[in-house]
């Protein structure tokens, strides 16, 4: 079986020198769709991809991804950020797959994603691996791509998941301080903010219970002060997705 590897970029040199581009050898065809970088990513993803694309910048991945996906020429397809990595077990099984030795259950797998937020590795809370599981190989004739942020792959037929506890999973170096995890959430919200219709509303008790759900009904807690920083960062999300920005 033949596999794709899809990438969508925007500034992510070092990234893609230091993430993607160790991985090229584990599939067939490699497909980067950058959103118009201004730094050296294009000629970096030159350097080891088979297709680069160059598009418009729209402040979030979804119609690129949408571009991608119909990119690519293989049936199958894995979608990674330039700011992640597999783990050797996952390697292992895509190498399987190429060559005939495992048969898949189901066109659609879900991985767990084991998240590096604000310079930790997250094991408890809603960011846990188990808890945070991405729509990322697929057969593309089993799934529905739109350009809507966040929503932007979705199963048309029967999914399997793979296991973190059995060494399977992307690993995602997300940020490494709190102000970097707070500019990338605050870009989103105000992408998602300016398409909202209706009132301006801020909810006291909505950003309390988000606090509230992270930090103990997750155990968010367990991570230490990271956890209390994650949590409240959430209640700040919940705030943000309120107001129109």
């Amino acid at each position: 079986m033949k596999i794709s590897l899809l990438v969508n970029t925007l500034n992510e040199e070092l990234n893609l020198e230091n993430n993607i581009k160790p991985l090229a050898y584990l599939f067939d065809e490699v497909v980067i769709v950058d959103m118009s970088s201004e730094d050296n990513t294009f000629d970096v993803a030159s350097s080891f991809a088979t297709k680069v694309v160059s598009v418009e910048r729209m402040g979030y991945v979804e119609p690129a991804r949408k571009l991608g996906v119909e990119t690519c020429e293989n049936q199958f397809i894995m979608i990674l950020d330039a700011d992640e990595d597999i783990s050797e077990n996952l390697k292992k099984l895509i190498l399987d797959i190429r060559a005939g030795n495992v048969s898949l259950e189901n066109k659609v797998l879900y991985i767990p994603r084991k998240n590096r937020m604000i310079g930790k590795d997250i094991e408890y809370g809603q960011f846990k691996a188990d808890s945070d599981k991405q729509l990322r190989f697929f057969d593309k004739n089993s799934v529905e791509v739109t350009k809507e942020i966040h929503k932007g792959i979705r199963s048309k037929v029967n999914t399997s998941s793979l296991e973190y506890k059995d060494g399977y999973y992307i690993y995602h170096y997300h940020s490494n301080t709190a102000i970097e995890f707070v500019s990338r959430l605050v870009r989103y919200c105000e992408i998602e903010c300016n398409k909202q219709k209706g009132n301006d509303s801020f909810s006291v008790s909505g950003c309390l219970k988000a606090f509230i759900r992270e930090y103990f009904r997750y155990q968010g807690y367990r991570n230490g002060r990271h956890g209390f920083a994650l949590a409240f960062i959430l209640a700040i999300r919940t705030f943000l997705n309120g107001r129109k920005m």
